[in-house]
């Protein structure tokens, strides 16, 4: 069996909260959400922008909106992003370029399976 880097995340919409484990993927330029996730998030898809992604699998219809997120063991790290909802998704969550990695060094050693996380250190303003 091939080894996939997962991370556990809650996504926030309000006062909604769900845990969720994500796929790391580097390829991803940002998060996507299986779109039946929408309703434990209190998203109306109805009322949501419509967007097209493409990816190795082709294009793929769903929809846009604001959520937040944190990444288990990080708490007090919340990312907020516009995620896109697919329908069709084969995994819960991906998460991506534009929120995770612009965020943490994410290190991945596939010899032993092992995802590593630790926050981007800011520069002082």
């Amino acid at each position: 069996m091939i080894y996939r880097p997962y991370v556990t995340i809650y996504i926030h919409n309000g006062t909604a909260r769900i845990p969720v484990e994500a796929l790391v993927d580097s390829g991803s330029d940002g998060m996507v959400i299986h779109a039946s996730l929408a309703k434990d998030l209190g998203i109306d898809p109805g009322t949501c922008p419509h967007k097209s992604l493409g990816g190795a699998t082709g294009l793929k219809e769903g929809f846009t909106a604001d959520v937040s997120y944190e990444v288990d063991g990080f708490p007090k790290d919340t990312i907020e992003t516009k995620a896109i909802f697919i329908p069709d998704l084969p995994v819960a969550c991906l998460v991506g370029q534009e929120d995770l990695f612009e965020r943490f060094i994410v290190q991945f050693e596939k010899r032993t399976n092992v995802l590593k996380l630790a926050k981007v250190a800011r520069s002082p303003e």
